[in-house]
């Protein structure tokens, strides 16, 4: 919910600030930097598209949606590579800049994008996926995503289910030893950042404890008066 209500508001903080052209202002008082727009798909605006029937609708723009943003961006930025955006940081930047990523090497960025690009005279960085190219073997997520397309729902319930029961329990031993896995490294990750900012901030406050003095490795924040622990 917390997560869903965060990308709302930056949605329509961002629609506030397209139609109002207020991003303007907030371009000019920002730092210069470098943005990076990532996508998968292009998908041709007439035509059969093939792999449209089985990637998930967030891997895929119309040829026509990214046409204008590209325009739009070029427009106003900097379009260009990731590695040519890169070296521009090293050097310091004298304009933002917009860099378009593809990932995975989709025949389309070949057929569409590549086309698309010429006609804007903007460029683009395409991450070729290796595996099919060095093993000729489709990754397994397309595979995932191959099968979602066909079955319903229901379908894969009830193929799953015609599994044999001592198979249903080990693949659900590995998933619960999986999400324990990942719920004590987060836990993990979160003890370690606290142990870091209790040496160096207030853990009530936020105050910068360095210089604080300490006795006997315990010490109370000189602006709300918490105490802290710190081994000297």
């Amino acid at each position: 919910m917390k997560h869903k209500l965060k990308m709302a508001v930056r949605e329509m903080l961002a629609r506030v600030l397209y139609h109002t052209g207020l991003h303007a202002l907030v371009d000019r008082l920002a730092p210069r930097r470098l943005v990076i727009l990532a996508g998968h798909c292009v998908a041709p605006e007439s035509g059969d598209y093939p792999a449209g029937r089985h990637l998930p609708a967030d891997m895929v723009i119309s040829a026509g949606k990214l046409r204008g943003m590209l325009e739009w961006f070029a427009r106003r930025y900097g379009v260009v590579t990731i590695g040519a955006g890169v070296e521009a940081l090293d050097r310091g930047l004298e304009r933002s800049l917009v860099a378009f990523s593809f990932d995975d090497g989709y025949r389309d960025n070949h057929d569409v994008l590549l086309p698309l690009l010429r006609e804007t005279r903007t460029t683009a960085t395409v991450f070729l996926e290796s595996r099919p190219l060095d093993e000729r073997r489709v990754s397994w997520t397309h595979k995932l995503f191959w099968l979602l397309s066909r079955m319903s729902l229901e379908e894969l319930v009830a193929a799953w289910q015609r599994f044999p029961l001592d198979m249903q329990l080990a693949v659900d031993l590995t998933l619960v030893g999986l999400a324990l896995a990942a719920g004590m490294r987060v836990y993990r990750v979160r003890q370690a950042r606290l142990h870091d900012r209790q040496h160096v901030e207030c853990r009530a406050c936020g105050h910068d404890l360095t210089g604080t003095p300490v006795d006997r490795g315990v010490g109370r924040c000189p602006e709300c008066g918490a105490g802290f622990a710190r081994i000297v």
